[in-house]
Order: C-alpha cells, then structure tokens, then sequence
C-alpha cells in the first residue's frame, strides 16, 4: 500500500462515509437504528476530541517544563513558564483535595474569584498600553479612528471605576458590542460556514490536497 493511498485516500473515504451517514440521518426518516449509529459515533467523536485535548495538554506542559530546563529563553519567557506550570499545579491539587472536585462549589468559587480579579487587570493593561494600538491604527483616516475609539470604549466599559464616573462608558461599549460588532461576528461566521462547505467539498472530491498531500510529496 503506497503512502498515498493511507495517508490519502483512506482519510477522504472514512469522511465521505460519515459524512453520509449523518446527513441522512439528519434530513431522512426518523431510522432508529441509523439514529443509534449516529448516537454511537458522535461518542467516538468526544472520546477522540478528549484525547486530542489530552495529548495537546501534555504536549503544553511538557513544552514549558523543557523551557524552564534548558534555560535557553529570555527571562520573560521564563516567568511565563513558570507561572503557567504553577497554575496549573494549583488547580490540579484544588481539584483534588477540594470537597466535590473540579465541580464543587469551593474550586468553582476560587476559580470565578481570580478570573473575576484577571479580568478587569487584562483590560487595564490593554488600556494602559494605548501607546501600542495607537500605533497599530495609525488614526489618521476615519477608519483608523473610529476603529481605535471603538477600542477605547470596549475597554473602558470593562472598568468599573471608569464607569462609575462616566456611566455612557458603559452604554456606549454596550452599543458596539451589540450592534456594529455583532454584525461583523454574523458576516464574518456566514463567511466560514460558507469557505468551511467550499473547503469540504473540494476535499472529498479530491481538488483541495492540503497539508497531508503536501506531506505525500
């Protein structure tokens, strides 16, 4: 078996089959076997995303643990490290010295304190470094402008104190988020559902090789 067919073709022919198989399901008549087929790969679908996740974790801390190691990085990198491995360290431990685990009330209240404290630091730093957006709009058209205006107002809606002294910070961060940036979230997911099909299609009939025909080669 030459290392096209495998790496190929079997993946082309295992997705069209699937493929089948849920669209029928979908838009034929109620089936109750193909609807337990249906049931049953979906199952497969998590167990395999699960150890996807799994493995990408591990790939994550192994990554940072030989960064710490080898000491080859900038010291910013270093600390970065550092803290992302004693987080996690923590919340594993929590998670299992903790009454109920990763879902009782006490693991949950921590976690929701310190995103809660996170959160609001993430977007001061942002708007403390408004040097660095400023730059990267460059406002001197309209749009360049209005984007780095729409910026500052999404920030300072997130701030508390900011809001409490101006309240239409929150009003008009408000605005934006539910109504310009809304609109761009629907184009732009209309957009990818459109390209995701297109990019589909092709790949089951063969005109769209990526990644894998390039290894082939």
């Amino acid at each position: 078996m030459s290392k096209r067919i495998y790496q190929m073709q079997i993946p082309v022919y295992i997705v069209i089959v699937f493929t089948a198989i849920f669209v029928v399901q979908y838009f034929g008549a109620p089936y109750p076997p193909l609807k337990d087929l249906t049931s049953e790969l979906l199952l497969w679908a998590s167990l395999a995303s699960v150890v996807a996740m799994a493995f990408g974790y591990a790939t994550l801390i192994l990554m940072h643990i030989q960064r710490l190691t080898r000491r080859k990085e900038s010291s910013r990198e270093l600390f970065r490290s550092s803290v992302i491995l004693a987080t996690i360290a923590l919340f594993l431990v929590l998670g299992f010295i903790l009454p109920g685990g990763q879902r009782g009330d006490a693991y949950q209240k921590i976690f929701a304190d310190i995103v809660g404290i996170l959160t609001p630091a993430s977007q001061l730093y942002c708007f403390h470094h408004i040097f660095a957006p400023y730059r990267m709009f460059r406002p001197r058209t309209p749009e360049t402008m209005i984007m780095l205006a729409a910026f500052a107002f999404s920030v300072l809606r997130g701030m508390t104190m900011m809001v409490a002294l101006w309240p239409p910070f929150a009003q008009i961060g408000d605005w934006i988020a539910w109504v310009p940036n809304m609109a761009a979230q629907r184009a732009a997911l209309a957009a990818a559902g459109v390209g995701a099909v297109i990019l589909a299609w092709r790949a089951l009939v063969g005109k769209e090789p990526g990644l894998v025909e390039m290894e082939v080669r």
